[in-house]
């Protein structure tokens, strides 16, 4: 769960559009109890969406990872080699 308060610019959260991460371009707060969220989809999209408290328990903050990395056990992939003719 992430507090409105803890929302920052290039913050990645899900929770704010059903079923895709976003990164944050920009927060506008409202007293204590609310937020706009200018933010960019996956595809590159702006969007903005006011937060409440009551929308809270709906908001994670997700790591930025890379698409693929070569960090797995090496145990776990075997490579095969044919053996040539001859």
């Amino acid at each position: 769960m992430v507090k409105l308060e803890n929302i920052n610019k290039d913050s990645i959260l899900s929770g704010i559009v059903q079923g895709y991460s976003v990164r944050i371009v920009s927060v506008e707060s409202f007293g204590e109890d609310a937020v706009t969220v200018y933010y960019r989809d996956s595809e590159g999209k702006l969007g903005e969406r006011m937060l409440f408290r009551a929308d809270e328990p709906n908001l994670e903050e997700v790591k930025a990872g890379r698409p693929w990395s070569f960090d797995a056990n090496p145990k776990d992939f075997k490579l095969a080699a044919a053996k040539g003719p001859g």
